[in-house]
């Protein structure tokens, strides 16, 4: 559950769901720019759903909120203001606002996944690896550096309030209703979730970007073992619980942190040091040897049937594997295809390789392919239809681009028809 009470449900649950005449009555304006979808999300003061835009297709996410006063409705706005301040690939966008004598609808970029708490408690070990939580960790610094940097607080970082692709590959905080400039001035009321309150917080404190930091190794936490150091459900009383977060340091100690770095143990102690003048800022967080290490990528989920290519140096890939892939696993079948017709013809692999290469690795963008002049070279036809059939979600092509590397001076394997 998100900060303003959202539920964020995950594909198999929110794929059941259709939009229906009680699940809200969109403002004309609304719905004469979006039409929805289908409901993502479900909370105490509204709902989410994921829309398309009539004009340009693209497709969004939709947070439709009560606004019972036209202070409720001022909140809501600030919100959608400062996000509409921020662009960052690891933080959500805020793309359009309509305010109604009822409702206030945010349309925010829309990227497919759960939400951070969901994603660890939905893996096969109930926590993640720490390659992996390296990984999105540190895209959470980014963002929250990039926040502080802007003298923007979000003061509610927590699992609940982040969005990780089904890959585990990409990271988006969400939920900024309670976030603040700190350029505006004036004092901040105390708000959050209360596990995720730091010392100082429960000391009757506003939260700062030191309280964001507190947030953001809680996160870490989560990640690895897929429980907080504390909770204060497991203690007798409300006070007991804050006397715990006050005096008691998470040490990171105990038998379950036997396969954890001590470089990653070290972040977590100092992210969730009881002083916050302990606490680094994310920027020099971002440059602890931990999180300078290069990054083997994320393993994909269980479901996946992707081949592993961690040992391409060395070994040879599962060339059984690739005839068995199917549309849900990636599309390989048919960039394979497509090389194996394009030798069959006498044709060269090289305009296929090219095409791999234009590809932008940070937007994974595939319009540079079909650039002018790219169809009247017949040589490139398959290469193009292979790159049409690409899963459009996951984008796999680096592992592809690093075969084919592999495979220019060597011959194709047999795949049949």
């Amino acid at each position: 559950m998100t900060a303003d009470g959202y539920v964020h449900l995950n594909s198999a649950a929110s794929s059941s769901l259709s939009v229906t005449s009680s699940d809200i009555v969109l403002d004309k304006e609304v719905e004469a720019k979006y039409s929805l979808l289908e409901r993502i999300g479900r909370g105490s003061s509204g709902k989410v759903f994921r829309a398309q835009c009539r004009k340009s297709g693209e497709e969004v996410a939709l947070k439709v909120m009560s606004a019972a006063s036209k202070e409720v409705l001022k909140t809501r706005r600030e919100e959608f203001e400062v996000l509409q301040q921020l662009q960052h690939p690891n933080i959500v966008q805020g793309l359009d606002f309509f305010g109604t004598e009822h409702f206030a609808v945010i349309a925010l970029s829309y990227h497919a996944g759960n939400t951070l708490y969901r994603a660890v408690r939905d893996s096969e070990l109930g926590h993640f690896l720490e390659d992996t939580s390296r990984h999105l960790f540190r895209m959470l610094l980014s963002a929250i550096d990039y926040l502080h940097q802007r003298r923007i607080v979000h003061r509610d970082v927590k699992a609940d309030n982040i969005l990780v692709s089904y890959d585990l590959m990409d990271l988006h905080l969400l939920d900024f209703n309670t976030a603040r400039s700190l350029t505006e001035g004036g004092s901040l009321t105390m708000t959050g979730t209360i596990d995720y309150s730091a010392p100082e917080v429960l000391n009757g404190e506003s939260p700062s970007e030191r309280h964001d930091v507190w947030g953001a190794g809680l996160c870490l936490h989560w990640m690895l073992l897929g429980r907080l150091p504390r909770s204060a459900s497991g203690f007798p009383s409300l006070s007991d619980f804050e006397e715990a977060v006050r005096t008691n340091p998470v040490k990171c100690d105990g038998i379950e942190w036997t396969e954890t770095s001590e470089d990653c143990k070290n972040i977590i102690r100092l992210c969730l040091s009881i002083s916050m003048q302990d606490r680094p800022a994310p920027m020099v967080l971002l440059c602890l040897p931990w999180l300078q290490e290069e990054e083997d990528p994320p393993k994909m989920p269980r479901q996946s049937t992707f081949p592993s290519w961690s040992s391409l140096e060395t070994d040879e890939p599962d060339w059984d594997m690739w005839p068995s892939l199917d549309a849900e696993s990636v599309q390989q079948t048919p960039v394979w295809t497509s090389f194996h017709r394009s030798e069959a013809e006498g044709k060269q692999h090289d305009s296929v390789l090219a095409a791999f290469h234009r590809l932008d690795c940070a937007s994974r963008q595939l319009s540079p392919v079909a650039k002018p002049g790219f169809l009247e070279d017949e040589s490139r036809a398959p290469a193009l239809a292979a790159f049409q059939r690409l899963d459009a979600e996951s984008r796999q092509v680096t592992p592809l681009k690093l075969a084919l590397q592999k495979l220019q001076s060597r011959e194709l394997p047999e795949l049949g028809n």
